[in-house]
């Protein structure tokens, strides 16, 4: 679908497609500084797009993104809680402000993802509730809102004793199932 959009956009094969700039706040040589240059070797390989990685500090790259002066960077989110709400909170452009417990640092602004939102918050009918909040998660999609890559890079020592120690996708463990089990020389 990419390569289709780059061609309607005149754009084929990535021929006159101006150079990006992706910045990140690792330095060079680090694991996630790695993975971006791992990214964007394969989007230049598919879609001959060039884009470099520039190196910023945290309190320059949030100036710049409050400013709307740079287009693309390199952010995480985990969730504190596993709920769609707590991941599109950080697209509704009445967040504002970094003391707001999800602030919207994409400076995504859409009046139809803000209405959606709004509903979903209010729905008490938790199906009608998870139906909004999928409209929502499709329009993020469909407006590029931003481009999710989803990485496990949460290192954990556990003590042998655990059992049925368990991380999910949202890397929230569940201690409800866990327990300790001491282990014999048998």
């Amino acid at each position: 679908m990419a390569k289709q959009l780059m061609t309607e956009a005149g754009y084929k094969n990535g021929v006159g497609f101006p150079e990006l700039e992706l910045f990140v706040t690792y330095k060079k040589g680090t694991l996630t500084y790695n993975y971006c240059e791992h990214i964007l070797s394969q989007i230049n390989r598919n879609l001959n797009v060039r884009i470099k990685i520039k190196h910023i500090s945290k309190e320059k790259r949030r100036v710049l993104i409050r400013k709307g002066k740079i287009k693309i960077w390199k952010t995480g989110w985990t969730a504190d809680y596993p709920n769609p709400e707590a991941y599109l909170g950080v697209f509704y452009s009445k967040n504002k402000g970094e003391n707001n417990g999800v602030w919207n640092f994409n400076n995504f602004k859409n009046p139809t993802f803000d209405a959606l939102y709004e509903r979903s918050i209010l729905e008490r009918n938790t199906a009608k509730k998870l139906q909004i909040q999928q409209q929502c998660d499709q329009l993020l999609m469909d407006q590029a809102a931003i481009l999710p890559l989803f990485t496990e890079d949460i290192f954990m020592v556990v003590n042998i004793r655990a059992r049925d120690f368990e991380v999910n996708q949202s890397g929230i463990i569940d201690f409800s199932r866990m327990y300790i089990k001491n282990v014999s020389s048998k």
